[in-house]
C-alpha cells in the first residue's frame, strides 16, 4: 500500500542496500519482487520498494517505510524479513541496513514552495530594496 506525500507525517524509514553477485541477479530479482509484495501487505506498511541502482547493475536498495515502531519490529521479526537475511547467500557481501525516522514529510507543493522561498530570499539579497513599478529587476 503505498500512501501519497500527504499521509502519516511520523514514519519509520527501513532501507537496505545490497550488492548482488551478477549470477545471481536474476534470482534475488525475483525473490525480492515476492517478498516486496508480501510486505505492502503487512499490518502498519506504508510501502516497501525494491529499487536498481542506475549505475552500477549490481546494487539494489530496498526502502520500507512504517507507521511506528511497533509495526517495524513485528516485521523485523516477521518470516519476511527472516527471508531476506537468508537471501545473504546471493550477495557479494553483507547488506548495508539503516533505520530512520522521519518527522515531516511533503510532496509536490512542499518542494514548489520551498523553491520559491529560495528565488524569494536570493533575490531579496540580491536587491535590498524591492522593484519599483516600471523599472526592470535585472540589467
Amino acid at each position: 500500500m503505498t500512501v501519497p506525500a500527504g499521509g502519516p507525517r511520523r514514519v519509520l524509514v527501513a532501507t537496505v542496500r545490497m550488492r548482488v553477485r551478477s549470477e545471481k541477479r536474476d534470482e534475488f530479482v525475483q525473490a525480492m519482487a515476492d517478498l516486496t509484495a508480501r510486505t505492502r501487505r503487512a499490518a502498519g506498511c506504508i510501502a516497501s520498494h525494491l529499487y536498481a541502482d542506475g549505475e552500477e547493475p549490481g546494487v539494489f536498495t530496498l526502502v520500507e517505510e512504517w507507521r511506528g515502531r511497533r509495526d517495524l519490529d513485528r516485521h523485523l521479526a516477521s518470516d519476511e524479513f527472516a527471508a531476506l537475511i537468508g537471501a545473504g547467500f546471493l550477495l557479494e557481501g553483507p547488506a548495508e541496513i539503516t533505520l530512520d525516522a522521519v518527522a515531516r514529510r511533503g510532496g509536490t507543493d512542499e518542494v514548489l514552495r520551498r523553491r520559491a522561498d529560495v528565488a524569494r530570499s536570493d533575490w531579496q539579497g540580491r536587491h535590498p530594496r524591492p522593484p519599483r513599478a516600471g523599472f526592470p529587476t535585472e540589467p
